[in-house]
């Protein structure tokens, strides 16, 4: 913690160089071992971080490129962990936004999508509030929430990060430094910025205490809950991507781009999609609940199998068929290798549904009076698409848009 911020070299000294020395020590170590899993080198574990909100896995980020290009020699000079820390928080940042991905986890988007409480998406950022919809200590999650507003509008109860309270900055904080500023008379040593900034470390530590305290809470709410069948899928891709980021480091490599180029634009967007749809499919065939939620938006449908004539498959639906005619659907027992289309829906109450089986028609057949799902989710992979060799004129932008591509 440093009493001065403002101050650049008590800032490197007690804040980020420190810092810097300790993930690179938890990162690199995370990459000592490998093993080889499915024909793939990988390293046996990945670095995870865990946040209290969504803003503060974005400022990891920001965090990492104010620190990556720094220079190591001359004036201004910073160790070379601190370089390397910049590399790690960028590929951490980096990351985060991939869908599914676990190496970076902000607590109140764990909790939000394993718990429904009655916050809205925006109030659910307030870390406090949602644990108290969750987990209310015996009284109403409502009454709870309730009360943690009323402290978070009294000041007892701080906000989570990453910015601070206007209010605790202006009462606590500032006159704080004000005496410290006054007391070392525009001295660094670090013997004298130790003693003298003991007030101030104390007052930020209680002030970050609740948060701290909160992450964890939310982080053993999560813990209790069952693994789902496809985290270890996930996992393995940040691994495997955590190696590759791992293998640039050590070899000098690990250059980042101040703004992507149209072509690793193009690509991340790609890989972003393909993650957010393999995600919400893994979301939905393990958890019976989200299924529900799928039936119900008319996306999906469940039945009765009634009778089953190689390749057509015959189910009664409690309601009416919402998915229309020649639609491909997969059926959520086997669903990379069984996948019907939709023929044809009969009865006055168009509640039964004829399925012709399109992959899988020489083994893959639920059993009649077996209960069945039919969903558009499947597990199969598809290569993705190749990207050309030029830039389309569509994507080149007018000619003075260009911007260079080289570090800060």
């Amino acid at each position: 913690m440093a009493p001065e911020p403002r101050n650049r070299a008590i800032r490197f000294r007690k804040v980020f160089d420190p810092f810097a020395a300790h993930l690179c020590r938890y990162v690199e170590g995370r990459s000592a071992r490998t093993i080889v899993e499915r024909g793939r080198n990988l390293v046996a574990a990945a670095p995870q971080v865990v946040v209290p909100n969504n803003a503060t896995a974005q400022f990891i980020a920001l965090l990492g490129r104010s620190l990556r290009y720094l220079r190591t020699e001359g004036e201004f000079a910073v160790p070379t962990e601190t370089v390397r820390a910049g590399a790690h928080l960028t590929w951490l940042g980096t990351r985060a936004e991939h869908p599914g991905s676990s190496v970076v986890l902000a607590a109140t988007e764990l909790l939000r999508r394993h718990w429904a409480t009655g916050i809205s998406d925006l109030e659910s950022e307030e870390l406090f509030a949602q644990l108290a919809w969750i987990d209310p200590s015996g009284a109403r999650g409502v009454d709870a929430a309730r009360a943690v507003e009323q402290q978070r509008m009294t000041g007892e109860v701080l906000s989570a990060g990453p910015t601070p309270d206007p209010a605790w900055d202006r009462d606590v904080l500032e006159p704080l430094i004000n005496q410290f500023n006054e007391a070392r008379q525009g001295a660094d040593d670090a013997r004298v910025i130790a003693r003298l900034g003991v007030g101030i470390v104390e007052a930020v530590e209680a002030a970050l205490r609740p948060a701290w305290d909160a992450t964890w809470r939310a982080v053993d709410l999560v813990d209790s809950l069952p693994v789902a069948a496809s985290v270890g899928d996930r996992w393995r891709d940040d691994r495997y991507d955590f190696g590759r980021h791992a293998q640039r480091v050590d070899t000098g490599e690990a250059r980042f781009r101040t703004r992507d180029s149209v072509k690793q634009s193009a690509w991340m967007i790609t890989q972003r999609e393909r993650a957010d749809a393999a995600l919400a499919a893994s979301e939905a065939l393990d958890d019976p609940m989200v299924m529900a939620g799928v039936i119900a938006d008319g996306q999906a449908i469940t039945g009765t199998v009634i009778d089953v004539n190689p390749p057509m498959v015959t189910v009664a639906l409690a309601e009416p068929c919402p998915v229309p005619e020649g639609v491909e659907l997969h059926w959520t027992e086997l669903p990379s290798k069984c996948s019907v289309e939709v023929r044809r829906v009969t009865g006055d109450d168009q509640r039964t549904v004829e399925l012709e089986t399109k992959k899988g028609k020489t083994k893959y057949y639920p059993s009649v009076g077996q209960r069945v799902v039919y969903s558009p989710f499947n597990l199969a992979w598809f290569k993705p698409p190749t990207l050309p060799a030029d830039v389309p004129w569509t994507h080149l932008g007018r000619a003075g848009d260009a911007q260079p591509e080289v570090p800060e």
